[in-house]
């Protein structure tokens, strides 16, 4: 299967799909037109072309994380929440020197 893919400014992207002697040149709001077993690959490549580096596509709709990885990126954000806590609270080494500077 060949696949191109142009995309231009704000335009719809332009699609031209290619399978043996088959082919399909369509815009990325007419996806419903392409095959079933073709659609899958075009949404994940169009997923790839719309993050920075491309290199994951969009999940599929309704795709939701395992509960195992929902909880460590909870437990993350909490580790971070913390740091950030503990940080806020360190002793700011410029405290009282900027008076004696001003009186110097």
């Amino acid at each position: 299967m060949k696949i191109q893919i142009r995309k231009e400014g704000g335009k719809p992207a332009e699609i031209e799909v290619t399978r043996d002697d088959e082919s399909w040149s369509v815009n990325e709001n007419e996806l419903d037109k392409l095959p079933d077993d073709v659609r899958p690959h075009i949404e994940r490549m169009l997923g790839a072309a719309t993050r920075p580096g491309g290199a994951v596509g969009i999940p599929p709709e309704g795709f939701r994380l395992p509960d195992a990885a929902q909880d460590w990126g909870s437990m993350i954000e909490k580790r971070f929440e913390e740091m950030n806590r503990r940080i806020d609270r360190l002793p700011n080494p410029l405290e009282g020197r900027r008076e004696f500077l001003k009186s110097v």
